[in-house]
C-alpha cells in the first residue's frame, strides 16, 4: 500500500499550515496545533462560504481553568483521498486550527529550514 500524504507550508510567523479541502471545493488555510485536541476550529465568517450549519453548542476547556461554549458545526472534508465528515468548532475570532484529532495514527514533518510541512499515514 502506497504513502499518502497532505501538503503544507512553514509560514513567514513560522507557523506550519496546510490547506484542508472542504466537500463544496473550497480550500482553507488552517495552522497545524498540536495542543488543541479536535479536528478544525474556524471563524464563524468562514461558516456561510464553507456552507457550514452549527448543530450544537459545546463546552471547551482552555488554558488553564478557562471554559467557554462554543457552537458546533459538522463539515465534510476531502483528507488522505477519503471524504471525511468531522466535527468543526465555530470561534468569534479568526483562529483556523486544526488539530490532533486529524492527526491522530499520522506522521507530522515540519522542516522548517525547508520551510516545509508533511503529514503522513505511514
Amino acid at each position: 500500500m502506497a504513502t499518502t500524504r497532505e501538503y503544507g507550508k512553514v509560514n513567514a510567523q513560522r507557523e506550519p499550515c496546510i490547506f484542508v479541502e472542504f466537500e463544496n471545493g473550497k480550500n482553507v488555510e488552517v495552522l497545524i496545533d498540536t495542543g488543541f485536541n479536535g479536528a478544525l476550529c474556524l471563524p464563524r465568517s468562514l461558516m456561510p462560504e464553507l456552507g457550514l450549519k452549527k448543530i450544537s453548542e459545546e463546552e471547551i476547556f482552555g488554558i488553564g481553568l478557562h471554559t467557554e461554549v462554543v457552537d458546533i458545526a459538522i463539515a465534510k472534508i476531502m483528507w488522505f483521498g477519503r471524504e471525511t465528515e468531522i466535527a468543526v468548532i465555530i470561534n468569534d475570532g479568526d483562529d483556523r486550527l486544526l488539530g490532533s484529532e486529524l492527526l491522530d495514527e499520522k506522521i507530522l514533518n515540519i522542516n522548517y529550514r525547508k520551510k516545509k510541512v508533511s503529514i503522513a499515514d505511514r
